[in-house]
């Protein structure tokens, strides 16, 4: 099998309303916490369609904040940053098969950012992270993030075998 390409949801498929309404809170959340950003959505009815603020239910909109990160200090490449020159790109389920084949390490929600066309800053969210292990207390979710000039959190990197390279694929490509 190979990589799903565009079309092949159904407008009443599960994983498409599950990817829908997770773009609606995601883009909904943004909007409402940085109302001057162009935020793009994959499950937008057409390409590139640019999202504001959407009508949903006040339940729905995420507004906690991580403090720790909040704390560091703005690198100064990006301190001159106006709102409206930053653009969100948004897959806000990344791994939708996955998801509905019960796969749940494979899903992951990713959000990119960019202004005047370069990335500055990526987020790797894992809401399923540790499902298995709920019962022994471990938390639910992770998430991981890379910002220019500032650094990666999230996770503590391993150094990569000497001489050696590493390879990533997919569940569907090698």
């Amino acid at each position: 099998m190979g990589k799903e390409k565009e079309g092949d949801k159904s407008k009443n498929d599960f994983s498409t309303e599950a990817d829908r309404s997770a773009e609606t809170c995601i883009i909904s959340s943004l909007a409402s916490l940085f109302p001057s950003i162009t935020i793009i959505g994959e499950e937008g009815r057409e390409s590139g369609h640019t999202h504001k603020m959407c009508d949903v239910p006040p339940e729905w909109i995420i507004s906690d904040v991580d403090e720790a990160i909040l704390a560091k200090t703005c690198p100064p490449s990006l301190q001159t940053l106006a709102e409206k020159d930053i653009v969100v790109w948004v897959d806000p389920l990344d791994g939708t098969r996955e998801y509905t084949q019960g796969f749940l390490d494979h899903v992951t929600v990713l959000i990119g950012i960019s202004a005047h066309g370069k990335a500055l800053a990526g987020v790797i969210h894992q809401p399923f992270y540790n499902y298995q292990n709920k019962e022994s207390g471990a938390q639910l979710g992770r998430t991981i993030w890379g910002i220019q000039d500032l650094g990666v959190g999230g996770y503590t990197p391993n150094p990569p075998p000497a001489n050696k390279r590493i390879i990533t694929t997919t569940r569907y490509e090698s």
